[in-house]
């Protein structure tokens, strides 16, 4: 599957509404609520909306070889490993020799 980006102007777009909502949101609170309990409404929404936006941004790309990139390789030398350990107990030979898996 061919990984599409998506259009830079749309992504800047989002990322500057995302800011701006973050920004205005404390005076939308103001007679809705105690003056106290604006800042922990605003700190608790807009690290929603920042993570939710951070996420979104990781999502796009999560095979890289970045530190918290999904370890796609590491993962499938785990899987030929364990396929190998079982073909060598002689489990599944019947089943190997039906797909045409190597057992030497």
């Amino acid at each position: 599957v061919r990984m599409q980006r998506p259009p830079g102007p749309f992504v800047v777009h989002v990322r500057t509404l995302v800011f701006l909502w973050c920004y205005t949101f404390p005076f939308t609170l103001v007679g809705l609520v105690r003056p106290l309990m604006i800042l922990p409404a605003q700190f608790g929404m807009s690290s929603a909306y920042l993570g939710a936006e951070f996420c979104s941004a990781e999502m796009q790309d999560p095979f890289g070889n970045d530190a918290d990139d999904v370890p796609s390789r590491g993962i499938l030398q785990r899987a030929r490993l364990r396929v190998r350990a079982l073909l060598d107990r002689g489990v599944g030979a019947s089943r190997a020799r039906q797909f045409g898996i190597n057992q030497a």
